[in-house]
């Protein structure tokens, strides 16, 4: 078993690892179990670091990503011994849901991005330390807009319990929502010209008041995932998702959707199951 920054065990570890974790610390196992994404809905590698970036979007999920994580100062603030929160490390959360304001992702000083050390390194790990250059961490408070929290509000709702409602949208599983940006995401990066997507990103920049000249990490992603739906179906945003979602729809019609890794195929039929669920549930959204 690998450990450490490489490795995503962690996230839904087996019972016997929890027992062994438990035994060796006295933490009950309920606790530990609340430490783990284990009850969380999952769908796709989710999450993966950075996972409606461009970058994930557009190339094949390796075996392993290293361990990234986003964090809140405020946070930190309140803690007597800083630590990384579980929802830091779903590879889609930008924004501090206590706070409103926008995680740091990176390193101010050497611009790497944050990541646990390796579980054998004898140093103990601190958050508030970057694991590349060792300089303290310097973090911008810098406010979230309202549409970009409400929308991983409600996202997150659909993550815990597997089902949210999203405004206009109505209620969707978990596997819908993730499907819906994955054909909003991936259709903005590589269904359109080069020249119409810097037109939409324009327009997307002017409509969300969106001035970064290097947008933050996880942050710029879901921004551009909320004006596509914001408003679903009139608003110009809403209006460029449709289109994006039909030319996705029409694209399934001949080849699969490559996001995650390849499935066994004791897996395959309650894989197709779940698929063609998210695709019907889809053609409806865009019929809407």
């Amino acid at each position: 078993m690998h450990h450490g920054g490489r490795s995503q065990w962690w996230r839904r570890p087996h019972a016997w690892i929890l027992k062994r974790i438990s035994d060796q610390t006295g933490v009950t196992l309920e606790r530990l179990r609340r430490m783990t994404l284990a009850s969380w809905a999952s769908y796709r590698e989710d999450e993966t670091s950075e996972r409606f970036s461009e970058r994930v979007l557009t190339s094949r999920v390796p075996e392993w990503r290293v361990f990234h994580y986003a964090a809140c100062h405020e946070c930190f603030k309140s803690d007597s011994t800083p630590y990384v929160r579980l929802l830091w490390s779903v590879g889609w959360v930008a924004i501090c849901p206590h706070h409103g304001t926008i995680l740091t992702a990176r390193c101010e000083h050497c611009r790497a991005k944050l990541r646990v050390s390796p579980f054998r390194q004898p140093a103990c790990f601190s958050p508030l330390k970057c694991v590349q250059c060792d300089d303290e961490l310097v973090f911008a408070a810098y406010q979230a807009d309202p549409r970009v929290l409400s929308l991983q509000q409600a996202m997150l709702r659909g993550k815990r319990t597997a089902s949210t409602e999203l405004d206009k949208l109505g209620t969707l599983t978990w596997a819908e929502v993730a499907g819906l940006a994955d054909a909003l995401l991936r259709g903005f990066w590589k269904s359109t010209t080069d020249e119409e997507r810097q037109r939409l990103y324009s327009q997307f920049r002017e409509d969300f008041g969106f001035r970064w000249l290097e947008p933050p990490v996880r942050y710029a992603e879901l921004t551009l995932l909320a004006w596509l739906t914001d408003g679903w179906p009139t608003s110009a945003g809403a209006k460029m998702g449709r289109e994006l979602l039909r030319r996705w729809l029409a694209r399934q019609d001949r080849t699969p959707d490559n996001v995650g890794h390849p499935i066994d195929l004791r897996q395959r039929q309650t894989h197709d199951a779940v698929e063609l669920r998210v695709r019907e549930r889809l053609s409806q959204l865009c019929r809407s």
